[in-house]
């Protein structure tokens, strides 16, 4: 059990059993697992198998001047605390992270130098091999160069050595074949793209999941999150239809993790809220987080768990505000918030009427 949610998670249980509408008290109960030094940028988060939390960043200050990838091992423990995996030379920017599916502890990372406008920039997709290193240094191999104009959620393709890769601005996902290096394009559509007319920078598809043979992915720029059915090579359907799920009552939407109920744990950045959607019904509540609170300011992404111990808890990292265009508003280090998800359930919708 983690120390620090211990007591949360034993009175978020007495409560189970209640009549609240989603099972359990909102705000949901959250802890501080570590927090880095103003300013700073986690932009991802992927679980390791033995539990470990692997983060990504950005660099976007002067103050920010180099790239790495930290993990946390043990998070769940008395003190845990971000250790530098890997900084990467010449690189500013790290972005979407996704354990392979045929490789267990084999992740897969995109990153690169974003170019002063929306045309395609240079990036560089990575495997990150964590598995029997006996507490060595994690290989890091490059896989393929990626002529993106800005790379964003990444997901693996079950049962395949490929990954997904959302573009932001280009309005579609890229097909990436980890043997071969190979690149194509998987998905495009309206619906990942920025909005017409709208300004440069306009951040269009951002986090990608695939759920039951379909890809769900978050609009940031019109808070809303679609799906569209793929076939086993992570490719578009042919004629399918791109459905929305939920328009959320927000001003962007950043990456977001599925649970196995289909729940959807939406990060919503410059809006500091994380946000539960259900996918059949498109039905959502803010779980944590409000606008001028520090609760998850800045948050950008979010995994689960996968211990015995934590399996419940949803791990939110942040940007610590710096996404806001407030030179007023508050802001503080990236950190990671361990959020208790134990108990919540969406209410159903009622039968209707014969």
């Amino acid at each position: 059990m983690i120390p620090k949610l211990s007591a949360i998670i034993l009175t978020t249980l007495s409560v189970v059993q209640g009549r609240k509408p989603y099972g359990v008290p909102l705000p949901l109960a959250h802890s501080l697992i570590a927090q880095f030094p103003k300013p700073s940028w986690i932009e991802n988060i992927a679980v390791r198998p033995n539990g470990d939390l692997i983060l990504t960043q950005l660099t976007v200050t002067p103050e920010i001047t180099n790239v790495t990838l930290y993990t946390i091992p043990r998070p769940f423990s008395p003190s845990p605390s971000p250790v530098p995996v890997h900084t990467f030379d010449g690189i500013t920017n790290l972005f979407g992270i996704a354990e392979s599916a045929t490789t267990p502890d084999l992740f897969v990372l995109v990153g690169g130098n974003i170019p002063n406008s929306s045309s395609a920039g240079l990036y560089l997709v990575w495997t990150i091999d964590f598995g029997s290193r006996h507490n060595r240094p994690p290989k890091i191999t490059q896989v393929t160069h990626l002529n993106a104009s800005l790379p964003n959620g990444l997901t693996a393709i079950p049962h395949r050595n490929a990954v997904l890769i959302a573009d932001s601005f280009a309005g579609l996902t890229w097909h990436v074949n980890l043997a071969t290096g190979v690149t194509s394009i998987a998905a495009q559509a309206p619906e990942m793209s920025p909005p017409l007319g709208s300004a440069p920078g306009t951040v269009g598809i951002n986090g990608i999941k695939i759920f039951k043979g379909c890809l769900y992915w978050t609009h940031s720029a019109l808070a809303i999150i679609y799906r569209v059915r793929l076939d086993a090579d992570g490719r578009r359907v042919q004629d399918a239809k791109v459905e929305t799920v939920a328009k959320l009552n927000a001003t962007f939407l950043d990456d977001f993790a599925i649970r196995d109920d289909g729940i959807i744990w939406a990060t919503t950045n410059s809006d500091n809220t994380l946000v539960a959607v259900q996918h059949e019904t498109g039905q959502s509540v803010v779980v944590d987080g409000a606008a001028g609170e520090l609760t998850v300011l800045g948050d950008t992404a979010a995994a689960f768990g996968r211990g015995r111990d934590d399996g419940c808890v949803l791990y939110v990292v942040t940007c610590g505000g710096l996404r806001s265009k407030d030179e007023a508003a508050v802001k503080e280090g990236a950190k990671v918030v361990a959020v208790d998800t134990r108990g919540f359930e969406m209410p159903k919708q009622p039968e209707p009427s014969k």
